[in-house]
């Protein structure tokens, strides 16, 4: 019965990374805001975010982001890497991990890493900087973060 249990539960672990979110999950708002559209693009964003401490006015915030277009049956997984500086208020992106994923089973069908992604300094008129601010004001109103005011 214990060898049953410790295989059952290694199969779980093993299996359950394979699978992700699914478009049903993320319409229904199921833990995920809908962000914007963009060239035929519905772009979603988890409301779940890890934030990871840095030196002094440092952090990390480690958020995903999805997008889907239209009837089509996949969709697009990106986890992002937002790292704050409020001492120079500067805030830096980077993707570390695209993922293809089967819009009706939340199947991952193909698993992109990059090796050694760039780092991209975000300005208030650059790509990406609204899902920063965002993800930011999610971490702050579960209280991972506390708010500075300058």
């Amino acid at each position: 019965m214990k060898k049953l249990a410790i295989l059952t539960l290694t199969f779980l672990a093993l299996t359950g990374s394979a699978y992700a979110v699914n478009i049903g999950d993320l319409e229904n708002a199921r833990g995920y805001s809908y962000m914007y559209r963009m060239n035929g693009q519905q772009y979603y964003a988890d409301n779940r975010v890890i934030v990871r401490a840095g030196e002094g006015n440092n952090y990390e915030i480690i958020a995903k982001t999805y997008s889907h277009q239209g009837a089509m049956y996949y969709m697009t997984e990106y986890i992002n890497h937002y790292y704050f500086n409020q001492d120079a208020d500067t805030i830096y992106w980077t993707q570390d991990e695209i993922n293809l994923i089967d819009a009706r089973t939340g199947q991952i069908l193909r698993r992109n890493i990059k090796k050694n992604p760039k780092l991209k300094e975000l300005k208030p008129d650059t790509y990406g900087y609204m899902q920063a601010i965002y993800s930011k004001n999610m971490a702050i109103a579960a209280g991972q973060l506390k708010e500075v005011s300058n």
